[in-house]
């Protein structure tokens, strides 16, 4: 009969510590996922944005035009949608003469 009981204690005991395990588990991926979202929070999308505007001359790509407009901390990539979705561009073909709202860099 002790060996039933301390069985049963025993499974108890490990259903908790892998419970206990699961629960850490989430907590800190939850954690690392909030830090990483925070993180970005920096983003143009921050409401505190400035911008300037600029004439597209010929030559000029939303590459190179987001390029002048990123910071160094910065994700071009990053510059480059703010600028398609501030201007409403389908694509990231611009004309020469094209006037464009950019993030002013500091």
């Amino acid at each position: 009969m002790t060996n039933i009981n301390t069985i049963k204690k025993n499974r108890r005991k490990r259903k908790a510590n892998r419970v206990t395990f699961a629960l850490t588990l989430i907590f800190i991926i939850t954690f690392l996922s909030l830090m990483m979202t925070l993180g970005n929070m920096d983003s143009y999308g921050d409401g505190d944005v400035e911008y300037v505007e600029i004439t597209v001359r010929a030559g000029d790509s939303l590459w190179s035009i987001a390029d002048e407009a990123t910071p160094d901390h910065r994700d071009l990539r990053e510059t480059m949608y703010e600028i398609a979705k501030v201007n409403e561009l389908d694509d990231e073909i611009v004309y020469p003469g094209q006037v464009l709202q950019v993030p002013k860099v500091y």
